[in-house]
């Protein structure tokens, strides 16, 4: 395997790193413990905070931010415990130690996440000396046949000498069996489904042979490269688990219904860009159940996959390292797969994991279990107490309205003083894990993501814990379509009753509690409750804000997600050639950036391909034009449809935008930015409820006011496309009909003309008409085009608000006006 100079060298320091802590802590401890005014604590929070910011812009700097963020802390906790806690009623000590065990949870996450991503292996793939022979494996339970038809594609096309691949059908269905024989694949089925996933596999391994397995959950398509990439690190006899990164490629719930989509990078990339790295560096990268090469000696020595969970993946990764095994995590996405679809999925899929690690630290303890080193202990333990975050999300957000609402004094302690001790805490933490997360993680979107699934993960872990038998194993829903917007009421409940408390909270206790202590207040505690958990109630009311809108789903019409790809077009347009560059592309249609305005016919002809990769194949097919309309640089996007597609093309097809060896290795998301992270945050309510408009115009339209001719009788043409246009008579009696000539002057000795097909009333707008044009040939409409784009200016079609309804245009009559 090959490790990083850096990564060897700090392996090496760091028994003498451990002798200077030691050496330290006495030291640390008296700093921590020093007792400080508000106002001396208020300027020390202000020099750690400021001190990191300027320390943040180096890398070499980070583990001193991380020291300093948690001297901050632990100073904070001792702080806490010290001073703040309030045991003057029975009711408040029950929310005071409450609240206290929530941060003690909080912090005990925090150090452990430093701990685990303090270091980082950069591996390279090493070189191939042998091909010993390689089991594919693809379990199915009940996703949909194009789903598991593209994996299975793409499990083909692995570049690889002395591999088979296996469709293992855990849900007998003749489909499946079909499908195998129609791709050339082997089928594996069982007569039960003991053990769900787990079992599936174990049942696999009676039936094969090869040395290495490599899995792939069924709707993870992997590049060609896969083996290559990952077959040479089991050249170490050791190495028992080669886990790659996961890459999704479509927009989780989280990106899709807050309208995040490249501005945030997905909620899993921070495991699988830096947790994982960093469990690499302790020799204890998870397996993650997909996209992973295991040895199949290794597996058979630890009894199988593990079956005594729902989370059988980790479960076999804690063995295997417990046995005394390597593991390796090469952080480059080979394979691509489906992101969960809606948030009710998202739910289901956390709900089995949190259940799974609860199972595990209940049953089978990795601070206990013999054969882990201790930085293996702490990184799994760390994985499996993460999940256990869902009742302390609950606890921060309920503890300042049990002031508002009810009197309670969860923290007894001077405003100014809980202002200079939490905001160091807070602030070096956010630093800190913006700098360790880069660009995977947002600051801030954590909460969000803890929070809109906290009531559920809670409820699993708790009854895990007391009985780890409950539970089975549910597969999550893939290839779910919405036919418009709607907003998931059953899943965002709890949010939503949390939402309620805090309006309630802010907009009446508060104001309340403000006259009542302004007529009656006699003790100084009282008002410094309130200032110290109103702003704590707004803040959390923001992120519960967040948390309910990923509830608003949003539509999801299409079955083949589309993929941003740049591949060279070539298109037909009936002895036409033009050559462009697509966009997005689908298993059943591709967007194409044109080089100029252009009279997109109906349909065209034309071949697809990599100018990157010579060794994806062509793509050539029938193409049907779907919309054609400006983007916002002024180039011209033309979407078409596939249609209808033998076998032979959908492959040759799955394999050009799946296959690549790059093909997801260069998406990039931008780095964190605290600021930025925040105004995201803020304003979740106002780009959720900004309205989408889908694009439906069939050719780009041009903005102006050109005087045109009807009937012979002159009117002013304010719009105009190659399929139609806006016209206006200065007098309502002249009515434009059907067959008769439009004419209209777009400038100097310059006059296009068009036949009219069909005609719309404006209501509202006296002699104001939408008219359709009617081309008898392609060759008319060419030129038409030709003579109506020519010398167009593409800051002047930028200006016209092509996508806003005019007012005076009825809706329904708009989306008319609006296809042609």
């Amino acid at each position: 395997m090959v490790l990083s100079t850096t990564n060897v060298r700090l392996s090496r320091w760091i028994p003498g790193i451990g002798l200077l802590i030691v050496l330290f802590l006495p030291f640390v401890y008296s700093a921590i413990v020093v007792p400080l005014s508000p106002v001396q604590q208020a300027l020390v929070a202000g020099a750690l905070i400021g001190f990191a910011m300027l320390a943040s812009t180096s890398r070499w700097m980070r583990p001193l931010i991380i020291f300093l963020s948690c001297f901050a802390s632990m100073r904070y906790l001792y702080w806490r415990i010290s001073s703040t806690l309030n045991f003057d009623t029975e009711w408040n000590g029950v929310v005071s130690v409450l609240l206290l065990g929530a941060e003690v949870y909080g912090l005990l996450i925090l150090f452990l996440g430093y701990f685990q991503t303090i270091e980082v292996f950069k591996r390279t793939s090493p070189p191939l000396t042998r091909f010993p022979s390689v089991d594919v494996f693809v379990p199915t339970y009940n996703e949909p046949a194009e789903i598991v038809r593209r994996t299975v594609i793409g499990a083909l096309a692995i570049d690889y000498p002395n591999k088979k691949v296996y469709l293992l059908d855990d849900g007998r269905r003749p489909e499946m069996r079909r499908l195998a024989e129609e791709v050339g694949c082997h089928y594996l089925t069982r007569p039960d489904n003991r053990h769900a996933k787990a079992g599936n596999l174990n049942n696999a391994l009676q039936h094969t042979s090869g040395e290495l397995l490599a899995i792939f959950d069924a709707d993870h398509v992997p590049v060609r490269g896969f083996l290559q990439k990952t077959v040479g690190f089991f050249e170490d006899a050791n190495v028992a688990l080669v886990q790659t990164a996961q890459h999704f490629f479509n927009p989780d719930p989280y990106e899709r219904n807050l309208h995040l989509t490249d501005r945030v990078a997905p909620e899993q990339s921070f495991f699988y860009h830096v947790i994982q790295p960093g469990n690499d560096f302790w020799n204890a990268a998870f397996f993650c159940g997909s996209c992973a090469v295991l040895r199949r000696s290794s597996i058979e020595a630890i009894g199988g996959f593990k079956t005594q969970t729902v989370t059988e993946d980790a479960h076999t990764a804690l063995e295997l390292h417990s046995r005394g095994f390597s593991s390796v995590y090469l952080p480059v996405p080979l394979a691509a797969g489906l992101a969960t679809e809606t948030f009710a999925a998202h739910v289901q899929q956390r709900m089995r994991w949190a259940r799974g690690m609860a199972q595990i630290l209940r049953i089978d303890c990795p601070l206990w279990k013999r054969g882990l080193s201790w930085p293996q202990r702490l990184n799994y333990f760390n994985a499996m107490l993460h999940f256990f975050f869902g009742i302390p999300r609950l606890i921060m957000i309920l503890a300042p309205l049990t002031f508002l609402l009810l009197g309670l004094h969860p923290i007894k302690a001077n405003a100014l003083a809980v202002m200079a001790y939490i905001l160091p805490h807070i602030g070096l933490s956010t630093i800190a894990n913006s700098v360790l997360s880069k660009s995977y993680r947002q600051s801030f979107w954590a909460s969000v993501y803890e929070v809109s699934i906290a009531s559920y993960t809670a409820g699993v872990t708790l009854l895990a814990l007391l009985n780890p038998r409950l539970g089975k194993f549910n597969v999550t829903d893939k290839g779910t379509c919405l036919g418009e917007a709607r907003f998931d009421w059953r899943t965002s409940r709890t949010p939503l009753l949390l939402i309620t408390l805090s309006v309630v909270a802010l907009t009446v206790a508060f104001p309340l509690r403000l006259v009542w202590f302004s007529y009656h207040g006699k003790e100084a505690s009282e008002l410094h409750s309130i200032l110290i958990n109103t702003p704590w109630a707004l803040a959390n009311l923001l992120t519960l804000i967040a948390a309910a809108c990923v509830a608003y789903e949003q539509p999801q019409q299409r079955r083949a997600p589309r993929v941003a790809r740049d591949f060279l077009c070539v298109l037909d347009f009936g002895g036409l050639v033009v050559t462009g560059r697509s966009v997005t592309i689908s298993e059943t249609g591709v967007s194409v950036r044109l080089p100029r305005p252009l009279a997109v016919p109906q349909e065209c002809s034309g071949w697809i391909r990599s100018e990157v990769d010579a060794t994806l194949p062509v793509f050539r097919g029938r193409l049907r034009r779907v919309s054609c309309d400006w983007e916002n640089d002024g180039q011209v996007l033309a979407s078409f449809s596939f249609g209808q597609l033998d076998p032979y093309a959908h492959r040759r097809l799955v394999e050009l935008i799946f296959c690549g060896d790059d093909s997801w290795t260069r998406h990039r998301y931008p780095r964190d930015q605290i600021l930025r992270s925040f105004w995201y945050l803020v304003t979740t309510f106002w780009r959720v409820t900004e309205p989408r408009r889908p694009r439906q115009r069939q050719s780009p339209r041009l903005a102006g006011n050109w005087k045109a001719w009807c009937q012979d009788q002159e009117c002013r043409c304010t719009s105009l496309s190659g399929l139609g246009a806006l016209i206006r008579f200065d007098g309502a009696s002249a009515v434009p009909s059907v067959g008769s000539k439009l004419r209209v002057a777009m400038g100097e000795e310059r006059n296009i003309e068009a036949s009219i097909g069909r005609v719309v009333a404006l209501e509202g707008q006296a002699g104001g008409y939408g008219v359709q044009f009617e081309w008898p040939s392609p060759q008319l409409f060419s030129v038409f085009c030709d003579n109506l784009y020519r010398g167009h200016d593409p800051a002047f079609t930028r200006s016209h608000p092509t996508s806003d309804r005019p007012r005076w245009i009825p809706r329904r009559r708009w989306s008319l006006l609006r296809r042609a």
